[in-house]
């Protein structure tokens, strides 16, 4: 019986230090991101990345359109040509290239795409195609100048 407490106690020991080790692995750092705090598994870890990685990647393509939509107000009086232009394009020798490792995402970006414009179309369907809201407000705003 002796020896079985010997075991047990050195079990005990090994398994506290390894609960010790496990605990210093997953205290936060001193400088953790806000986002981080609360993650205990591999799991929920990379389910965490890829919802960053998709607000990031939500955040560019705004950031992308935004861009595009002021070059349109700052130069108004010039027909701004933006076919083939891409948030996920590059320039390289001269020319407008979509990189290897973004055609994928390219691809399902324009179906996204064809697909919102294609609900837009359906949803307009029976309104006045004059009547976007941009010209009333367009008035609205240019009499009190």
């Amino acid at each position: 019986m002796g020896e079985e407490l010997a075991r047990a106690n050195e079990e005990k020991k090994k398994l506290e230090g390894e609960v010790s080790a496990l605990k210093l692995a997953m205290a936060p750092a001193a400088d953790e991101h806000e986002a981080a705090k609360g993650l205990v598994t591999r799991a929920e870890l990379v389910k965490k990345i890829g919802s960053l990685a998709r607000d990031v990647l939500e955040g560019a393509k705004y950031s992308f359109y935004n861009a595009v939509a002021q070059l349109k107000i700052v130069n108004a009086g010039v027909e701004l040509t933006t076919e083939g232009i891409g948030m996920l394009r590059r320039v390289e020798d001269g020319q407008i290239i979509i990189p290897e490792e973004y055609k994928e995402m390219e691809i399902e970006e324009e179906e996204e795409e064809e697909e919102e414009h294609m609900e837009g179309e359906h949803h307009e369907e029976g309104h006045d195609d004059d009547d976007d809201g941009k010209e009333h407000q367009d008035e609205n705003n240019g009499g009190d100048a």
